[in-house]
């Protein structure tokens, strides 16, 4: 089989060495543990960025499903390269695996997956205005909070 993998794969999981394994720079940068080394010594990981187009769709979801101001850019490079690759995603982070439920992209976790799709948003937490990036809200300085709006299925 071939996935891609996230840290949580690495750390948590248990990817099969016989798998064909990819991941993005920026997990091997997360993996600087001791225990994370001895993990990937036994796998072969070929690291490699996605290309734009793929991770403009993969922004695109992430605006979409309300998980952006959830994902690292390290997380959206990983479903952009499943989504390129065209290969489920070794991952246990829900942000991550609701927009990949969005884009159609397959993911399997190595602990608990979800079971709905969540749209989430940026609301002010003292006017309740509804906010475009996280931070100080411009009508009554409030704090930002992110609020869950509705559910799929």
């Amino acid at each position: 089989m071939r996935f891609v993998l996230d840290a949580s794969a690495v750390l948590e999981g248990d990817p099969n060495p016989d798998d064909e394994l990819f991941t993005v720079p920026g997990v091997m940068l997360e993996l600087r543990s001791q225990d994370a080394q001895t993990a990937l010594e036994r796998l072969s990981v070929t690291v490699r960025k996605p290309g734009n187009d793929a991770l403009r769709r993969a922004r695109a979801a992430a605006e979409r499903t309300g998980d952006s101001h959830r994902l690292s850019e390290t997380d959206t490079a990983l479903i952009a390269l499943a989504l390129e690759e065209g290969v489920p995603l070794f991952t246990n982070d829900f942000s991550i695996q609701n927009t990949c439920r969005e884009l159609g992209v397959p993911y399997v976790s190595p602990r608990d997956e979800i079971t709905r799709s969540f749209r989430w948003e940026l609301m002010c937490r003292d006017c309740g205005k509804r906010l475009e990036r996280a931070g100080e809200c411009p009508v009554c300085g409030g704090e930002s909070r992110i609020r869950r709006t509705k559910q799929r299925r």
